[in-house]
C-alpha cells in the first residue's frame, strides 16, 4: 500500500513519519495479541473442576516450537482417578484442547519440560505416574513431542511385586550395603555429547557376595546394568530406539588422585649412582659460582620413583628402600579433598611380568588408615570378617597375569577421607633384593 494515496491533502514529510510510526505500532499490537498468553494456573484449576478434572501438576513452556508458551497439565479424573496429561489454552475462560494418548495410572508423581532432542526450542514433556493391580505395583514414564504434532516418542514401565519375598535378592537379603541406587528407573543423559539426550533405564543391580569366615556373607551392590534408548529419526516423526546390549554403570569408579608420597622409595641402583653423581656436580657447579646463590640439594629427588604406584599401569609400581621387609614402610593418597571412600583396590607385589614379580617380597599384612580417625588391617591369609569400617575383602584375579592377584577392600560408604595411607605390616620374602612392591593403588 502506498501510504502517500491516503492523504486527502499533500503529505508532508514529518506528516508521513507520524503516520508510519502509528501503522508500526497498531501491527506490533496486533502481532502481540496474536500471540496469546497461556492461561494462568488458577484459571485452569477452575475450568478443571467444572469438568470433573483434578490439576494435580502443571509446567507452562513452549511445546511445540512455534514461539508461544503452552500450558502443559497434570489432570486426574475425579471418579476414575485416572492421571493424563492435559493441554488448556484461551483466556479468560480456559479449554482443554488436547489430551494426550497414554495413560494407564492413578497416582501422580512429576511432570516436566526437558531438551531431549533438537530443535531446542521445543521442550519435550516428561510424565511419571504409578499405578497397581492385584499383584504389583507398576511405575510408568511417558515422553511426548509437540513438533509436527503430539505424540509419544518414548514409554517405559516397571513392575514391583507386592509379595516382598518375590523381590530381587539386593531387597530382600538383610544388611545390603548399597553404593548407589539400584532401584529401577530411568534418566536422561547427553551420554555422547552430541546435543541428542539419551533415555537409560535403570534395571538388573550388580550383587557381589562375599564369604567371611565368621559370621554371614556381605552383600554388596557395586553397579547395576541399564538399558540405552537413543533418538532415531527427525523432530517431526523420530522416536527413541532401544539399543542392542547394556551399558553398566558403576557405583565404584576409582578416584582422580592429586598425588602420593611415601616414607621411603627404591631407585635401581644404576640409575642411583648417576642421579647422585648428577645432583653433586650441580651443588659443585652453583658453589664454584658464588654470589651468595643458594646451592641445590645433592639429595636425589625419588618423587618419579613415587608416582607411579598411582599410574593405573600394572607394569609399573612403588617399591621400599629400607632394611627388612619393609614394615612400617607406608604410601599415602591425597584424594584432593575430602571424599567418600568405598573401596580401596591395591595390587600386591611388582606384577609386570613372572620375573619381575618372584624378585620383590608380596605385602601380605597392610594398615589402611583413613586420614587420623579410622583404620583397619588386611591379612591375605586370613581375610575373614575385616576390622569396622572396612566390611570385606575380596581377593581377584589379574586380566591375563595369572600368577597376580588385586585385593578389594570395601568400606560401608560412610567414611570421608582426604587421604589414604597404606602401612606394610608384614611381607613375604622372594628374591635377593628384599624389596616390598605395590604395584598400584586406587580409592573409589
Amino acid at each position: 500500500m502506498n501510504a502517500t494515496r491516503m492523504c486527502s491533502i499533500p503529505c508532508t514529510s514529518s506528516r508521513l513519519a507520524r503516520w508510519t510510526t502509528a501503522l508500526v505500532v497498531v501491527l506490533a499490537a496486533r502481532g502481540a495479541s496474536a500471540q496469546e498468553k497461556p492461561p494462568t494456573d488458577k484459571a485452569v484449576q477452575k475450568a478443571a473442576a467444572s469438568m470433573r478434572l483434578s490439576l494435580v501438576g502443571h509446567v507452562v513452556t513452549d511445546f511445540n516450537g512455534d514461539g508461544t508458551e503452552d500450558f502443559i497439565g497434570a489432570c486426574q479424573d475425579q471418579k476414575t482417578k485416572a492421571v493424563f496429561v492435559c493441554r488448556w489454552a484461551g483466556a479468560g475462560v480456559p479449554k482443554l484442547v488436547e489430551k494426550f494418548d497414554g495413560g494407564g495410572g492413578n497416582k501422580f508423581k512429576s511432570l516436566d519440560a526437558i531438551d531431549l532432542f533438537p530443535p531446542a526450542e521445543a521442550k519435550e514433556i516428561a510424565f511419571e505416574f504409578y499405578g497397581d493391580n492385584p499383584d504389583e505395583k507398576i511405575k510408568r514414564v511417558r515422553v511426548y513431542s509437540g513438533v509436527g504434532k503430539t505424540r509419544e516418542v518414548f514409554t517405559s514401565v516397571i513392575f514391583r511385586s507386592k509379595d516382598k519375598d518375590k523381590r530381587p535378592q539386593w531387597e530382600r537379603l538383610p544388611g545390603v550395603i548399597t553404593y548407589g541406587n539400584p532401584r529401577p528407573g530411568w534418566y536422561f543423559v547427553d551420554e555422547n555429547g552430541d546435543g541428542t539426550t539419551e533415555v537409560l533405564v535403570r534395571g538388573k543391580p550388580q550383587l557381589l557376595e562375599i564369604a567371611r569366615d565368621d559370621g554371614e556373607p556381605a552383600y554388596l551392590v557395586t553397579g547395576v546394568k541399564e538399558k540405552v534408548f537413543s533418538f532415531v529419526g527427525t523432530a517431526t516423526n523420530g522416536k527413541y530406539v532401544e539399543q542392542e546390549g547394556r551399558a553398566f554403570r558403576d557405583f565404584l569408579p576409582a578416584y582422580d588422585l592429586a598425588g602420593v608420597t611415601a616414607s621411603s622409595a627404591w631407585v635401581p641402583p644404576k640409575i642411583l649412582a648417576e642421579l647422585e653423581s648428577e645432583a653433586l656436580a650441580a651443588a659443585v657447579y652453583a658453589a664454584s659460582e658464588g654470589g651468595g646463590k643458594k646451592v641445590p640439594s645433592t639429595k636425589v629427588d625419588r618423587q618419579p620413583y613415587i608416582d607411579p604406584v598411582i599410574d593405573k599401569d600394572l607394569s609399573t609400581g612403588w617399591a621400599e628402600d629400607q632394611k627388612g621387609v619393609g614394615e612400617r614402610e607406608w604410601i599415602e593418597i591425597d584424594l584432593g579433598g575430602e571424599r567418600e571412600v568405598h573401596m580401596v583396590r591395591f595390587v600386591p607385589g611388582c606384577i609386570k611380568d613372572k620375573p619381575t614379580y618372584r624378585r620383590f617380597n608380596l605385602p601380605h599384612k597392610i594398615e589402611i588408615l583413613l586420614d587420623d580417625d579410622a583404620r583397619t588391617f588386611v591379612n591375605l591369609d586370613e581375610p575373614g570378617r575385616p576390622l569396622k569400617p572396612a566390611v570385606a575383602i575380596k581377593q581377584i584375579g589379574v586380566k591375563n597375569k595369572r600368577f597376580a592377584r588385586q585385593v578389594l577392600v570395601f568400606f560401608d560408604g560412610k567414611q570421608k577421607a582426604s587421604k589414604v595411607r597404606l602401612t606394610i605390616l608384614g611381607a613375604k620374602r622372594q628374591g635377593r633384593d628384599n624389596l616390598t612392591c605395590i604395584s598400584e593403588v586406587s580409592v573409589h
